[in-house]
């Protein structure tokens, strides 16, 4: 992953990850590359709709070259069991929330990635709206004086 050259995305579990995957589309030096589900019609479906390679096995999508990186979208458990397997193939890896409901998996995947020297995240999605980045840049430039609380209410 080179500067300039757009990082090849994977995504695992079409429910969720559905939406990160049409995210995905739409971002400035992201490509979708794969997409993975356990339902054959639901990958094929979303592949043919958003122009990337289908998976219903995992294991396949990652052995396959096409990604630098697997957004996990799969059931809450599950989260480290499939991140350690990216990442074990040297593949950087963001998660949902949580980032897994087994402590000792989570540090067990943390350590690995920084032995594999590759990213592990937690998706934060609100952090990356348009909304909350225009707030974040008055806050850090000073355009609204000085912060000391903010309540933001979820619809």
């Amino acid at each position: 992953m080179g500067l300039g050259k757009p990082v090849r995305f994977g995504i695992l579990g079409l429910g969720v990850g559905y939406r990160k995957a049409k995210q995905c589309v739409g971002s400035r030096g992201a490509v979708l590359a794969a997409v993975c589900d356990l339902q054959e019609e639901r990958a094929r479906r979303v592949a043919e709709e958003l122009g990337c390679r289908w998976y219903t096995d995992y294991d396949d999508m990652l052995d396959s070259g096409d990604v630098d990186c697997i957004g996990v979208f799969t059931p809450s458990g599950m989260h480290m069991d499939h991140a350690l397997k990216a990442i074990e193939r040297g593949l950087h890896v963001f998660v949902t929330k949580p980032m897994d409901i087994d402590v000792e998996k989570c540090r067990l995947a943390i350590r690995e990635a920084e032995k594999a020297n590759v990213v592990l995240a937690v998706d934060f999605e609100l952090r990356y709206q348009d909304l909350n980045q225009k707030i974040f840049y008055a806050i850090q430039k000073g355009l609204i004086g000085r912060v000391f609380l903010i309540d933001v209410l979820m619809k």
